[in-house]
């Protein structure tokens, strides 16, 4: 008997031990599923966006787990990183490491033009090309300053300019010392402009007063800033006044997929993995809440970097029920809400008014795309709000009635006389109305008005004849 005892209790002391042992495995295989494994966060400022990229590879994080943003920042180049979190040092485990790349200088922020007068073309083009400015073009002109000095800058020095708009710079040219130009650009033809830089080809154009449009496409064919393709061909002669149509490369093509209707995070993970740069703005729609409501280009085909704005949604618009409320608060909410997240609510607001047993002012009824509304009620962006709203009592003049007649007048009016004063007039009878408050009124509020006594000099009628006192 105590041998089974033993057996029983060995048995039940070897299935605890062999529970506990199933347990810890089963802990030990939940940690390294759910990356228990915790990675320390290098410094990634100043690193590439190709560089984080490696160090997820390599550290066997999945790029579920790596969000990109950008944002415009003068000081550091394009696709440089900014900002991360978590900070350097910590331990990634479960959260997503969000890192914030640079998407270079704002192009339509503002810079004021200092004087580059009697600078070197170098020195000015370092000046532009270290402030972002994109879209800046030389020209020649003969002159008896040093060859290749700045002349002047269109917009003029000193006013602020965006970094995207045109500026032209003329640069100084004389005949004991000119620019070397391309040799075609003197032969009376279109160069070959296939290892031109847009710059280089800008310049031909300055130099021998030919007009120059540019085009800019998506092309595997050149490198992003090359050019695809000319009009006229290379070879082909023309004069000064002439056009050169010249198209040049964003990029790689990359074919848009349309993303609304999918969450923020799918767009962004889809946008920066075709290596576009995407912008958020948060608008009422009526896509649910986080999700895209619209993109802009919404289809088509576009260059490597380019930037596509995604409308988030916040959700629909709520419309607040005014009814019996005032005027001015419906007036300050629709101005809000038109106002809020970019303009996007875009409700239409209409307002009717109508005589009416209310104070002046106040909402009788509102009604929502065509349907009364009694609640608080979400409705889609560009919806039509009408409210009627009460005039109160429009009450006209009654000058000239009886006091009793104008007494009846305002009973009917449903509103009440006020303070009756009374004045002396050649023109109305006694006992008549010469004044009383007229216009809108709200039902509470008694209307005054005055009474005539008739003309001040009217005397008594003389006494008959013979009428004995």
């Amino acid at each position: 008997m105590d041998e089974e005892r033993f057996d029983l209790k060995t048995k039940i002391l070897a299935g605890v031990v062999i529970g506990l042992i199933l347990l810890l495995c089963a802990f030990g295989l939940y940690l390294w599923l759910s990356g228990g494994s915790k990675v320390k966060v290098p410094n990634f400022a100043g690193q590439t966006k190709e560089q984080v990229q490696t160090w997820a590879k390599d550290n066997k994080i999945s790029d579920k787990k790596v969000e990109f943003k950008y944002e415009y920042d003068d000081r550091v180049p394009a696709d440089v990183v900014i900002a991360q979190d978590p900070k350097a040092g910590k331990k990634l485990k479960k959260n997503t490491l969000v890192v914030t790349l640079s998407q270079g200088a704002d192009p339509e922020s503002e810079i004021e033009l200092p004087t580059l007068a009697n600078l070197t073309r170098e020195e000015a083009e370092a000046w532009f090309n270290d402030n972002g400015f994109t879209n800046v073009v030389y020209e020649t002109l003969e002159s008896s300053l040093p060859d290749g000095t700045v002349i002047s800058v269109t917009p003029a020095e000193g006013e602020s300019v965006k970094r995207s708009a045109a500026v032209t710079v003329v640069i100084a040219s004389n005949k004991t010392a000119s620019t070397p130009q391309p040799s075609e650009s003197t032969a009376g033809v279109v160069p070959d402009f296939s290892s031109y830089t847009r710059q280089d080809v800008a310049n031909w154009g300055a130099n021998n007063g030919v007009k120059v449009i540019f085009n800019e496409e998506a092309s595997n064919a050149a490198p992003k800033g090359g050019v695809v393709r000319q009009n006229p061909a290379a070879g082909t002669p023309i004069s000064a006044g002439g056009t050169v149509t010249v198209s040049i490369s964003g990029g790689p093509p990359v074919t848009l997929v349309s993303q609304v209707g999918k969450s923020k995070a799918d767009a962004d993970k889809w946008t920066t993995g075709s290596n576009l740069k995407p912008v958020y703005i948060e608008v009422y729609g009526n896509q649910p809440k986080g999700s895209i409501e619209y993109m802009l280009p919404a289809q088509g085909i576009v260059w490597e970097t380019a930037e596509i704005q995604y409308g988030v949604s916040v959700g629909q618009p709520v419309i607040k029920n005014f009814t019996d409320l005032t005027e001015d608060e419906a007036n300050a909410f629709f101005a809000e809400l038109n106002a809020a997240y970019s303009g996007t609510a875009k409700i239409n607001y209409v307002k009717t008014y109508k005589d009416y047993g209310k104070p002046v002012g106040t909402v009788i009824t509102q009604t929502l795309n065509g349907t009364t509304q009694y609640e608080n009620k979400s409705a889609s962006p560009g919806s039509t709000v009408e409210l009627l709203i009460s005039s109160g009592i429009t009450v006209p003049s009654y000058e000239g009635v009886t006091e009793a007649e104008f007494l009846n007048a305002l009973n009917s009016l449903g509103v009440s006389p006020g303070t009756r004063s009374e004045e002396y007039s050649d023109t109305v009878p006694a006992g008549s109305i010469i004044w009383n408050q007229t216009g809108p009124t709200n039902s509470t509020a008694p209307i005054n008005y005055t009474v005539s006594l008739g003309s001040m000099y009217a005397t008594e009628a003389p006494a008959e004849e013979g009428t004995q006192g």
